[in-house]
């Protein structure tokens, strides 16, 4: 993504109060107070019965404010009948942290191969200003195996398990980068909705 830089820089915009998160999509994230969000994730199939998912997380900077981590503080399961028949909410454990981080770089030039060369803002003052984030996540689960699921091997529930899990991350995490992705070019380029958040910030902190 492009990086505006100054006032408007990927870093900048990173580390605004992480109480405005909702704003990425609040359909997926819903503030529940400070900086804890719940967090929907799409609904998962396996095998003949389905389950929605639904994260509490608590977000914040990194002491140094150089990462957001988001971490899992409660999981809630909903689903067809069996998963409510079978109270798997209760029935299980889900330790959840993504470390998102970010940095830029100015595209100065071309090398042999026509690929763009990469310098630090600091190296070079010309060219195109790059940001990125990357997105690191830890998810583990711990589960009681219950009725009909005691039948099945052990190696095919465990790697029907990760599947799932894997679907979770691969499909939230995304998903959550491509809307931060979005938010901040809208926030970089609409001096209004940069004054909506900045107002949204300040309600906020006189609320608590």
């Amino acid at each position: 993504m492009q990086d505006f830089g100054n006032d408007l820089s990927l870093e900048a915009y990173m580390q605004l109060p992480v109480e405005q998160y909702y704003e990425l999509d609040p359909a997926m994230i819903r503030p529940l107070g400070g900086k804890r969000f719940a967090l929907q994730v799409p609904r998962v199939n396996l095998f003949n019965v389905w389950v929605e998912p639904l994260v509490e997380v608590v977000v914040h900077l990194s002491n140094d404010r150089d990462a957001v981590i988001i971490e899992a503080k409660n999981c809630r399961l909903s689903g067809s009948p069996l998963i409510e028949n079978l109270h798997l909410d209760q029935r299980f454990c889900l330790s959840f942290v993504t470390t998102l981080t970010w940095s830029s770089a100015v595209t100065s030039g071309q090398d042999g191969n026509g690929a763009s060369t990469l310098q630090s803002p600091e190296q070079s003052g010309k060219g195109h200003i790059q940001g990125v984030v990357q997105g690191d996540a830890r998810l583990d689960v711990w589960s009681e195996v219950v009725q009909p699921f005691h039948l099945m091997p052990r190696f095919a529930l465990e790697g029907t398990s990760n599947a799932v899990m894997g679907a979770l991350v691969g499909n939230l995490l995304p998903r959550f980068m491509d809307r931060l992705g979005n938010d901040y070019k809208r926030w970089a380029t609409d001096p209004a909705y940069r004054e909506a958040r900045k107002s949204a910030a300040k309600h906020e902190s006189v609320a608590r």
